[in-house]
């Protein structure tokens, strides 16, 4: 469960912070597409009979006053958001709380038009985004107030009457931002749930893609993890090619539960000695295979005869009675062969070994 929460709270962070960018953006198209609106309204505001006593008054209230404070606005959201010292959440109840600012700055300046007061349910719904139900309660709060006091006692713009039917619909609009405040919540559970059970897939698929490429018994790597190895690695690679001498009398003698055991202790010592330039893989059987980049010949020669000499250590007397340890059969690698063919040199190195009476390592 604790990778679950990780993996989840990685992949909102993930979205939140990208989404966050998005919503900034939208921030600024939003005022500026704002701005254009109030200069060209300019030109029709007088027709439909709004009251201002010239020209030079309607622009100063209705062009500059509101554009400059959308300008300054976004200037402030970005640059708050740029602050290392500001933490992640806060950025983002900065930019939610920004948004509703311009939005409530529109209703502010033109009041008369009663449909503007309905923006606040954009800037509702765009905080869902962030799956942070908080965050959208607060701004739905601090709409909720804005747009209650603009509408009753609001009186920065002249022409707009309020009456009945005007306070009316205003609660109606503030009915409406409850609605959406609602309506975002359930959705940022349902995105939750969506999101945990995302992450408990994609460690199921983690965990099967696991299992397909470790060896279940030793936790070594398997062929299939040796072919992968094979396809990326770009250095030549070293092969040191090992088995259990007469491990099949071994299993027959002492049963297969301690010719198990002896696979796992060889697990053991081949994991102990692994490194970011020695992968180890079960080859299959009592065959272990060792892969080596960047690593001289001499090098795995000594790595190779610690393995033997921890192997043997670990036996017991009854079974070194039969089993010696094991054999090792190296080839060295180049950039003039094929990773399949150094690996079947060290095949055949280890056919050597086994054959021979006094010889636990041979070099092809």
């Amino acid at each position: 469960m604790n990778d679950n929460n990780l993996l989840f709270k990685k992949e909102k962070y993930s979205l939140q912070n990208k989404w966050r960018r998005q919503h900034s953006i939208l921030m600024y198209i939003f005022s500026g597409i704002l701005f254009a609106v109030e200069v060209i309204m300019m030109f029709f505001i007088p027709i439909l009979g709004v009251n201002y006593s010239s020209f030079q008054q309607y622009v100063f209230k209705y062009v500059i006053t509101p554009g400059l404070c959308y300008f300054l606005i976004n200037i402030l959201v970005y640059l708050l958001t740029q602050m290392d010292f500001i933490s992640f959440s806060a950025k983002n109840y900065i930019v939610s709380l920004g948004l509703a600012t311009i939005c409530l700055l529109m209703c502010f300046m033109h009041d008369i038009f009663v449909v503007i007061f309905a923006s606040g349910i954009l800037a509702i719904f765009l905080t869902a985004i962030y799956s942070e139900i908080l965050l959208t309660v607060v701004t739905t709060i601090y709409l909720f107030i804005g747009e209650l006091l603009i509408g009753f006692f609001n009186t920065w713009d002249s022409g707009c009457i309020k009456d009945v039917t005007y306070r009316i619909d205003i609660c109606s609009i503030l009915l409406m931002l409850v609605g959406s405040c609602l309506f975002s919540i359930a959705i940022i559970r349902w995105e939750e749930k969506r999101l945990i059970w995302i992450s408990k897939e994609k460690i199921h698929m983690n965990q099967l893609q696991k299992q397909a490429s470790i060896d279940p018994l030793t936790n070594l790597q398997n062929r299939r993890s040796l072919r992968k190895f094979i396809d990326t690695e770009t250095f030549p690679i070293t092969f040191a090619m090992t088995d259990v001498n007469k491990f099949k009398i071994v299993n027959d003698t002492f049963g297969h539960n301690i010719g198990d055991e002896l696979l796992v202790k060889l697990g053991e010592i081949s994991i102990k000695h692994s490194s970011d330039k020695i992968s180890a893989f079960r080859y299959g059987g009592d065959e272990f295979l060792y892969a080596f980049t960047n690593t001289n010949l001499k090098d795995v020669q000594k790595i190779c005869e610690k393995i033997q000499n921890e192997f043997s250590d670990s036996l017991s007397n009854e079974i070194r009675a039969i089993c010696d340890g094991i054999s090792v059969g190296i080839a060295e690698g180049s950039h003039d062969e094929l990773p399949r063919d150094t690996l079947h040199r060290a095949d055949e190195a280890l056919y050597i070994a086994k054959k021979s009476d006094s010889l636990k390592l041979k070099i092809l």
